[in-house]
């Protein structure tokens, strides 16, 4: 198992007035959940700068949330979560897209946020497909936002770094039970913050990302798709099924290339 003196710095990005992230990641907020699929669109013909990890339109996290009924609070902890370093939240002006409950909680969001450096809205009339002229302001912002940013890693104390643990109440598997408690213990040794969920990650990933969280561990034997915007890394059903002390070191070694920028999380992006 990786030991608490390799285990107590990661890699990351220091952050104006906010902690440090492991990633460089723009986020697009759809305003209306109706224009996914175009700012999906203007996201293909975007190039994002070498500095910047990964540009992603939040369709799926975007609609989960349409769903749930803590709007405003999910999409401001989201927006301030520090693997972000750049927010555009694109849409129509409520009335034109659509006002629904999501929509008005990103309005209020964005006027809370005027002045805050890593966001910015881009309110057009989308009555028509997008021409060249928003394609070239949807490019200009996302530049300006990727340019206020810090475009190197440093090395950062493990304290600096909250990170999600769900697990599912329902886990059967005695192997699952008795693996995660022994790497729970690890991660608080190496100084990281740590939220738990005693829920599916899929219930509660968004959730734990709202509230800071830059890398979630699921804990639980569902296959199901997670609308989240952070990593999510997990253990394989033949990890899980090696000696426990094997598996604790899988998932840890998993978890410090995840902090640094790594490759092993499983991050659906637009990248």
């Amino acid at each position: 198992m990786p030991n608490s003196v390799s285990s107590n710095k990661f890699m990351g990005f220091r952050r104006e007035g906010r902690p440090p992230g492991i990633r460089n990641d723009l986020w697009v907020f759809p305003i209306q959940p109706s224009l996914c699929a175009v700012l999906r669109d203007l996201r293909a013909g975007y190039h994002k700068p070498y500095w910047i990890d990964s540009v992603s339109v939040l369709d799926e996290a975007c609609l989960a949330i349409a769903r749930s009924g803590d709007d405003a609070d999910i999409i401001m902890g989201l927006a301030a979560n520090p693997a972000v370093c750049g927010v555009l939240f694109a849409g129509c002006l409520p009335g034109r897209g659509g006002d629904d409950p999501y929509t008005r909680a990103i309005m209020r969001w964005i006027s809370a946020a005027r002045d805050d450096s890593h966001t910015r809205s881009m309110i057009m009339d989308w009555s028509e497909p997008p021409g060249e002229g928003a394609v070239n302001l949807f490019g200009v912002i996302l530049d300006g936002l990727a340019a206020g940013t810090t475009r190197t890693r440093v090395s950062l104390d493990m304290s600096n770094l909250r990170v999600g643990i769900a697990v599912d109440p329902a886990i059967r598997d005695a192997r699952l039970k008795s693996i995660m408690p022994g790497f729970s213990g690890w991660l608080e040794l190496t100084g990281a913050r740590v939220s738990y969920s005693c829920r599916p990650a899929s219930e509660c990933a968004l959730e734990l990302a709202s509230a800071g969280a830059q890398i979630i561990i699921r804990a639980d034997e569902r296959e199901d798709a997670i609308p989240c915007t952070v990593p999510v890394i997990a253990l394989s059903p033949s990890e899980i099924a090696l000696a426990p002390k094997m598996a604790i070191s899988i998932l840890a070694a998993r978890f410090l290339e995840t902090a640094s920028g790594g490759v092993y999380a499983n991050l659906k992006s637009n990248a």
